[in-house]
């Protein structure tokens, strides 16, 4: 998906979290299963997982943070991140070199 609103997508946010008593791994799987979220990854930082959500539009934003994100055991704190403009999104291709046998 290149253009989010093109398929009713009005908000993208990145949504940070932080882990307590319970694996990062598995919080971020628990995370990846809700329909919003487009991509999930376990991050070092300040913060241990990071994910990539999209909503048809801000309304749908307290359901999601407050009724289904915060049921998931093990996150201490979420501080979410609106995108307000998206400069570059390449999500198909990856700046990778083929490289020769090692």
């Amino acid at each position: 998906v290149s253009d989010f609103s093109a398929h009713g997508y009005n908000v993208l946010m990145e949504v940070a979290i932080e882990v307590d008593g319970r694996a990062a791994s598995d919080v971020a799987a628990d995370l990846a299963d809700f329909p919003e979220v487009f991509a999930a990854h376990v991050v070092t930082g300040r913060y241990d997982v990071d994910l990539l959500v999209v909503l048809r539009d801000f309304e749908e934003l307290p359901h999601l943070l407050l009724d289904k994100f915060s049921k998931v055991k093990g996150i201490r704190s979420m501080m979410p991140a609106i995108a307000v403009d998206v400069i570059k999104y390449k999500f198909d291709v990856a700046p990778i070199e083929e490289r020769g046998n090692v």
